[in-house]
């Protein structure tokens, strides 16, 4: 009885290392199990705590340093009050029970005693905690971490200039070991959100659609030259005009002597246009034809997307690498692959709807 009063206040000791070693341990895990641009997102809306973890996270060999020298510290001050006070009573006590080589059985017993305390209540329970809730945590530990790396900013430093000396010496930048999310990552995750409800049909897809937007080239999307619908520049447009109103198109290459020489476009609405001022018999397709938009069918079409978007031209002419018409590309062919069929007036829907 007297040996345990005698303890006491040491096991409440270690009991308080113990805990600051698994409020470390928890941070760290927290920290870097956190959405960093979640903390951004709220930094931004004028939350000062998040404000405080965006600075922390910010430099991770930091913070790390700081955690590490807080549990070493921890962690050697327990065992030093285990080793000197707890194991010399227990010593002893195994003393008075004539058990020969007392005084190392008690060190061994308390160090796998400490050892398991430290292990369930310094590490793995406060790290499952954080791993659960890392942004809650992370709340609650940012003001003490700013306190603490304050206190061990000479140990701190001192222990970063040093990490970052061996990061070198094995051939890495210390810069560089911010972690980069690859195109796959990010699919992973998509997948499995989708699994859990928390992405969409229609949101995946999107998802997928941009991803796949930079490797596909005009030639794959683009309307064959054989199913195009084409004018010759001197064509009667009374003849014309029956077969015009059935294509229902806004814009038509015309082509000059040969269907391979498409030398611009006509745009139905200046046809109409001028129809209205002049009559159709009287129209001359090459003064009214704009210049035609012309680009090579190995085109990226995210590059296309931005070409056409910029020329202001919702049509563009494909050429191959010898220079002869293979078909065309709209900015609505372009935009179908990345939100997906788009139906307008004149697109037949009735199978769809059945």
């Amino acid at each position: 009885m007297d040996v345990l009063k005698s303890i006491v206040p040491q096991l409440i000791l270690i009991g308080i290392l113990t805990s600051i070693n698994g409020f470390l341990a928890a941070t760290e895990m927290a920290l870097v199990s956190l959405d960093k641009n979640r903390i951004i997102a709220l930094a931004r809306k004028g939350e000062k705590k998040a404000k405080r973890l965006e600075k922390l996270v910010a430099n991770p060999s930091n913070f790390l340093s700081t955690i590490q020298v807080g549990i070493t510290f921890a962690g050697f001050f327990s065992s030093a009050y285990a080793a000197t006070g707890i194991s010399d009573e227990l010593s002893v006590f195994l003393n008075e029970l004539n058990i020969p080589n007392s005084k190392q059985y008690a060190v061994i017993i308390i160090t796998l005693i400490l050892s398991y305390l430290t292990l369930v209540f310094g590490e793995l329970v406060p790290k499952r905690i954080a791993l659960k809730s890392p942004r809650t945590v992370a709340m609650i530990a940012v003001i003490p971490m700013v306190l603490l790396s304050k206190i061990t900013y000479p140990f701190v430093k001192l222990l970063s200039f040093s990490t970052n000396t061996v990061v070198r010496l094995i051939g890495f930048k210390p810069k560089d070991t911010d972690e980069k999310i690859s195109e796959e990552e990010i699919r992973v995750l998509v997948d499995i959100g989708y699994k859990h409800g928390a992405v969409n049909t229609t949101e995946k897809e999107l998802i997928e659609g941009v991803f796949e937007f930079n490797d596909k080239v005009a030639k794959e999307i683009m309307t064959d030259r054989k199913d195009v619908f084409e004018i010759e520049e001197k064509a009667d447009l009374n003849e014309l005009m029956n077969q015009m109103t059935l294509v229902k198109f806004s814009r038509i290459p015309v082509y000059r002597n040969h269907k391979r020489n498409i030398v611009g476009v006509l745009y139905v609405k200046d046809l109409l246009r001028v129809a209205h001022d002049v009559g159709f018999i009287n129209i001359d397709i090459s003064k009214i034809m704009r210049e035609p938009y012309v680009v090579q069918e190995n085109e990226r079409i995210d590059l296309l997307f931005k070409k056409i978007v910029k020329s202001k031209k919702h049509m563009a002419i494909l050429k191959n690498n010898k220079g002869d018409y293979t078909g065309i590309v709209t900015l609505e062919d372009v935009l179908e692959e990345l939100v997906g069929e788009i139906y307008d007036e004149h697109d037949d829907t009735e199978r769809d709807l059945l």
